[in-house]
Formats: C-alpha cells, sequence, structure tokens
C-alpha cells in the first residue's frame, strides 16, 4: 500500500520517532499549518490512543445490548471520530497517515459489523473532508464525528464481532 510513495523503505510502517540507526525518521511534520506530534512523543502517544480505544471499544460492547440503533451509530461514530481524529493530530508517520487513518476508520466499522463507508487509497471526494482533517489538526474531532455519522445514517451497525466468548 505504501510502497510506491514512501521515500525511502523503512518509512513505511515505522513511526516518526528518535532512532539514530534511521535518522530520517526524527523530523516534525504538519499538516494545514498545524504541527502533529513531536517525533520524540509519537510512540508514547500512539500507544496511549490505542489504550484509550481498546478502554472505549470494550465499553461500547458492553452497553451495545442496551442501545437503541441510533444511539449505537451515535457512540460509534463518536469513538471513531475521537480515535480517527487523534491519528491525524498525532500524524504518527512520514508518510502515509491519511490512508492508515482511513484503514483505522473502516477497522472500527467492520468490528462493529458495518461496511466500510469511505476509500482507503483515496481522499474521500466531499469537498469538507480536508476542512475536517484540518480540524482534526486543532484538536476538534466533532467535524470527523458528524462526518463519520452522516456516513452511517439508515445503515445502523448489528451486533459486534467480539473476542470475549
Amino acid at each position: 500500500m505504501f510502497r510506491q510513495h514512501v521515500p525511502l523503505d523503512y518509512y513505511a510502517g515505522n513511526f516518526r520517532q528518535v532512532d539514530t540507526t534511521r535518522p530520517c525518521l526524527g523530523i516534525d511534520v504538519w499538516v494545514a499549518g498545524v504541527d502533529g506530534e513531536h517525533f520524540a512523543r509519537v510512540p508514547q502517544e500512539v500507544a496511549t490512543l490505542f489504550e484509550r480505544l481498546r478502554k472505549e471499544l470494550n465499553s461500547l460492547e458492553y452497553s451495545w445490548p442496551e442501545l437503541t440503533p441510533g444511539q449505537r451509530v451515535i457512540r460509534l461514530s463518536i469513538v471513531l471520530g475521537r480515535v480517527v481524529g487523534r491519528f491525524i493530530q498525532i500524524h504518527p508517520f512520514v508518510n502515509g497517515n491519511g490512508r492508515t487513518s482511513r484503514l483505522l476508520w473502516a477497522w472500527g466499522l467492520l468490528r462493529f459489523g458495518v461496511p466500510p463507508q469511505i476509500r482507503v487509497r483515496q481522499h474521500p471526494e466531499q469537498p469538507n473532508y480536508n476542512s475536517i482533517m484540518a480540524d482534526a489538526m486543532r484538536g476538534d474531532f466533532n467535524h470527523l464525528s458528524l462526518f463519520i455519522l452522516e456516513h452511517l445514517m439508515g445503515k445502523p451497525p448489528s451486533l459486534p464481532i467480539s473476542s470475549r466468548s
């Protein structure tokens, strides 16, 4: 997915970070005039993000049976908006953050039985997508949650796929 889009082989799949053997990973990035997370903090911030994601998904799964379809859609949109938005805000990779964020978004939907609503390889064609991602870079994930909610309207998630027995 990334081979044709990265300048050095080791960029693909490796976080921006302090690494003396791969000095090109030690760079800061910005999107829409907003700085991503400082490269030295990226690995810890990603670990924190995914720990938060685990807790939020577990909480959503436990409450799922008591939620109405409308409540499910809203809660799932909020969780995915915060996770995808924070991922974009961290901007952990030198290249491929948008594609990876859309993959994360698709995975989150599939986990709850919803088919993907968005293409991974290319930006969505909606005119406000870039401004929504710029908002995410500034820490405002509400527009992204609303964007996800709008895509899910009329397609309520089914029961989640769970690793619990």
